[in-house]
C-alpha cells in the first residue's frame, strides 16, 4: 500500500464515446452496459490497492454514475467525497453532438496541430482554459488534505479534463503541450506514485 498516491479515472463507456460522437459538456448520458462494467472493474481494482481514498469527482451524470458503481466496492464516506464543478468536461463548442468523423477535415485541426494547449474549440475552451479553471477550484486543497492525512486521492474525470489535472497536482513533470496529447480510454487508469506517472488498463 502506497500513500500519496494519485488515481485518475475516466469514466465509464457511454453511447456516444461508442459512435465517437462528441459529449463536452452539452450531453449528459448516463453510461452504456459496457461502461458499467468497466467501473465494476475499477472498483475491485480500487479495493486491492488502498484501504482508503479521498474523492474528486466531476459534477457530470456520467462521472457521478461511475463513481456509485465503484464506491460499492470502495464504501468511502461522504466526507471524503468532493464533486468539483470545475472538473466538467472541457466545453468543445459548435463540435458538441456531432461525429468525429464529421469534423476531421475542418481548419481547426491544422491550427491545433501547432499550439494544442492554447487552441479554442471553435465557441469552446482551449486546454490553458481548463487548466485556468482548475487552477481556481479546491482541487489543490483536496489533494493536499490527502496528503496530510496520508490517504490515496482518487480523481474520476473526463479524458480532457484528466489531461490538465496532472499539470495542477504535479506541476513541472512534463510540458503542457505534452500533457494536451495525452490519451485515456475509457478502461484505463493514470497512476502517480511520487516521480512516476503510469497509465494501465483496467485489470479484469
Amino acid at each position: 500500500m502506497n500513500k500519496n498516491d494519485i488515481y485518475i479515472a475516466r469514466h465509464g463507456l457511454t453511447e456516444w464515446n461508442k459512435i465517437k460522437k462528441i459529449q463536452g459538456q452539452s450531453n449528459n448520458l448516463k453510461l452504456s452496459p459496457e461502461g458499467i462494467a468497466q467501473m465494476q472493474l475499477l472498483g475491485r481494482y480500487l479495493s486491492k490497492v488502498e484501504e482508503k481514498y479521498i474523492v474528486a469527482l466531476s459534477p457530470m451524470k456520467r462521472v457521478q454514475e461511475s463513481f456509485n458503481i465503484v464506491n460499492k466496492y470502495l464504501k468511502i464516506k461522504k466526507e471524503d467525497v468532493y464533486t468539483i464543478n470545475e472538473m466538467k468536461e472541457m466545453s468543445f463548442g459548435s463540435f458538441e453532438g456531432k461525429l468525429k468523423s464529421d469534423i476531421k477535415n475542418h481548419s481547426f485541426f491544422e491550427e491545433r496541430k501547432i499550439k494544442k494547449w492554447s487552441t479554442k474549440y471553435p465557441d469552446g475552451e482551449s486546454y490553458a482554459d481548463l487548466f485556468q479553471r482548475l487552477l481556481n477550484s479546491k482541487l489543490s486543497n483536496i489533494y493536499q488534505k490527502a496528503k496530510e492525512t496520508q490517504t490515496a486521492f482518487l480523481i474520476i474525470g473526463h479524458e480532457s479534463i484528466n489531461r490538465v489535472i496532472p499539470q495542477i497536482l504535479t506541476p513541472n513533470r512534463e510540458s503542457n503541450e505534452q500533457a494536451s496529447k495525452n490519451r485515456q480510454k475509457n478502461n484505463e487508469i493514470i497512476i502517480i506514485k511520487g516521480a512516476l506517472k503510469n497509465k494501465l488498463k483496467i485489470p479484469s
